[in-house]
């Protein structure tokens, strides 16, 4: 079993939390977050902007900018952390996922577990942000992590009517491979696979590694 889970932490673990959201075109894990709650967001998002918001709006699509540049990724953590400090729960949510997402590319786990943590903890947050920060601190978690207490973390996620439950179940399985429970993973894998819902790439690595488990 160390040769499948090998084989699906190279193929698939780190290809599951960043390849995916390039795919898309996005700068950090926010993006999949707006391409979720478009429509209904959209309507949101403007009622913000009149409300008053058109400074906080202006100052995230600028350190977003500045995180499209590997150059300028310390000036894009500061820029999200400034506006996080001073933004409503919207955008305060907003800039720490994005903050904690670079902060972890530039190899500060700590800094962006404990990011993600309090976009997750947050009540004022909306719940897919808080949802998606989870998401994110289970899917980065440290290789020592105990993956038991990782999987009873994402686990809620995994409900039916979560948006991101393709993605929760799929960390779920590799949770589940990691401490040897495979009959479980498998079951959270064939429940991908058989979900119409469940964007064609999750659904496509999921059948993958049910071959892989199987094989």
């Amino acid at each position: 079993m160390p040769d499948i889970f090998d084989e699906v932490e190279q193929d698939l673990r780190a290809d599951q939390a960043r390849a995916l959201l390039r795919r898309y075109g996005w700068v950090g894990i926010a993006g999949a977050v707006l391409i979720i709650a478009a429509v209904g967001g959209w309507e949101a998002w403007r009622a913000h902007l009149k409300a008053g918001r058109e400074a906080e709006a202006t100052l995230f699509l600028a350190a977003q900018r500045d995180a499209a540049d590997p150059a300028r990724r310390d000036q894009a953590i500061a820029g999200f952390a400034r506006l996080a400090a001073q933004a409503g729960p919207g955008y305060r949510a907003l800039a720490r996922i994005d903050e904690a997402g670079l902060k972890d590319a530039a190899g500060d786990h700590a800094g962006a577990q404990a990011l993600w943590d309090q976009v997750a903890a947050d009540p004022g947050a909306d719940q897919l942000l808080r949802d998606t920060a989870t998401l994110a601190a289970v899917s980065h978690a440290p290789a020592d992590a105990d993956p038991a207490a990782l999987r009873n973390k994402v686990g809620p996620l995994t409900a039916p009517t979560n948006p991101l439950r393709s993605l929760a179940l799929e960390q779920s399985a590799l949770l589940d491979i990691r401490a040897g429970n495979l009959d479980r993973a498998r079951d959270s894998l064939r429940a991908i696979t058989s979900d119409t819902t469940a964007p064609d790439p999750v659904r496509g690595r999921a059948t993958a590694l049910l071959q892989r488990l199987d094989a």
